[in-house]
């Protein structure tokens, strides 16, 4: 019998993706606080504080999906896993003749 609270190992692929996932969330929440501050608030110059709060919310988790996706962790597993498939077949060498 399996325990309830034991700890399954997931797919790097799935984690890399999970962790995409939410930091594309978190991004949109901050266009979401842009575009509410730019629709309700902007013509009054009212409630300015909105607008770096949503451009940090917006551009951090934009940067941290980046920094993860392109880590030299995150492309070696890239290319080990792409190692797995077949090598391309060999080019034919032509007999170059001197003239």
């Amino acid at each position: 019998m399996e325990d309830e609270h034991s700890v399954t190992s997931k797919s790097p692929h799935v984690v890399s993706f999970s962790i995409s996932a939410l930091l594309l969330l978190g991004s949109a929440c901050g266009g979401w606080i842009l575009a509410w501050w730019f629709l309700s608030f902007h013509r009054e110059n009212e409630r300015l504080w909105m607008v770096p709060l949503g451009l940090v919310i917006f551009c951090a988790p934009l940067l941290a999906c980046l920094s993860i996706s392109f880590s030299p962790g995150s492309c070696r597993r890239f290319i080990l896993s792409s190692s797995a498939m077949p090598p391309p077949p060999p080019q034919p060498t032509a007999d170059l003749e001197r003239h």
